[in-house]
């Protein structure tokens, strides 16, 4: 953009996007709404779920996305226990990845299933497989987990799958990941240790199954801001091939981070839930992000928005 030979034109010229931004600003305070944000992992382990077909847009370990653990919360740190590995992943970075213990001879990686799971080995009762994680200094950890995530597949009264905790580094420290939800808790190790353990009643029941699990951290604030366009034409949409059709909205955010467009074969979108009254608890898909840039900055992103349906369950599901 030529402003002229004016420096001081020039100078001036720049502050306008100074003032687009703070108009900008303005108005997503004034009309945007809070939204959970999750976005769609753009790197990690390829998911087991695959097919000849393709990937399982159903997939509970990587809802359809291909990477385990497919989906990663604004401002969310999590820890992600599946047959193969354990991932500690921070802002969307995996910072750690471990191969999980099991119990000798006793569990093994079930490939029967699309994704693979672990089962206990024929003709055995019992066994377990442990993840254990290093932790940062003096961290502090809320215990959250959906007990939908890791996958139940036993005969009630005589098979179980039960997920255990430690913060200790070695020893039989370990309690039922249920007694510690929602509970904040320093670890004075610096270590987790998690642990699931597989149980039958005799060989003749078929073994319990375990597929995934996530732990997540809070961090605040655990939202951001959109709004919705009420203008499409003043936002240029047409020209961005950006169109208003049925079933769609268009929101706008100014956020300082960048969502990332998703590659096609990934088959998903970033998702947001509304936080605030009428329409907490309504998700959305994200598509199509248009960014606005100036030199390095990004100081506005567009997207189309589709309403989730609750018949549409892996979303529903997503934590």
């Amino acid at each position: 953009m030529y402003w002229g030979r004016d420096i001081n034109c020039a100078h001036e010229g720049y502050k306008t996007f100074d003032i687009i931004r703070a108009n900008l600003e303005t108005a997503l305070e004034a009309s945007g709404q809070k939204v959970k944000l999750w976005t769609v992992m753009d790197s990690g382990p390829e998911c087991t779920c695959k097919k000849d077909e393709g990937f399982d847009t159903d997939c509970p370990f990587c809802y359809g996305t291909s990477i385990v653990p497919g989906y990663q919360k604004y401002h969310g740190n999590y820890i992600v226990c599946d047959p193969f590995r354990g991932q500690r992943i921070d802002d969307g970075n995996i910072v750690q990845s471990i191969v999980p213990t099991y119990s000798a001879g006793l569990i093994e990686v079930s490939e029967k299933f699309k994704p693979n799971m672990l089962a206990l080995k024929d003709g055995i009762l019992t066994g377990a497989v442990t993840w254990h994680f290093a932790l940062p200094p003096n961290t502090y950890i809320d215990v959250e987990y959906n007990n939908k995530d890791y996958i139940r597949d036993s005969d009630v009264g005589s098979s179980s799958l039960n997920i255990e905790v430690s913060f200790a580094p070695v020893g039989p420290a370990f309690v039922p990941i249920s007694t510690i939800t929602g509970t904040s808790l320093n670890s004075v190790f610096n270590v987790i240790r998690i642990r699931a353990k597989l149980t039958r009643a005799s060989v003749d029941v078929r073994s319990p199954l375990f597929g995934i699990l996530r732990i997540r951290g809070k961090v605040d604030p655990d939202y951001i801001l959109m709004s919705r366009s009420r203008n499409p034409a003043d936002l240029n949409f047409e020209k961005n091939g950006i169109v208003d059709r049925e079933g769609l909205v268009n929101l706008w955010t100014i956020q300082d981070f960048v969502i990332k467009p998703v590659a096609a074969e990934r088959k998903r979108g970033s998702m947001i839930e509304m936080v605030d009254s009428p329409f907490a608890g309504l998700r959305y898909e994200l598509f199509n992000p248009v960014q606005s840039f100036f030199k390095d900055h990004t100081f506005r992103q567009v997207f189309e928005a589709r309403v989730i349906s609750r018949d549409r369950e892996i979303f529903w599901d997503i934590f």
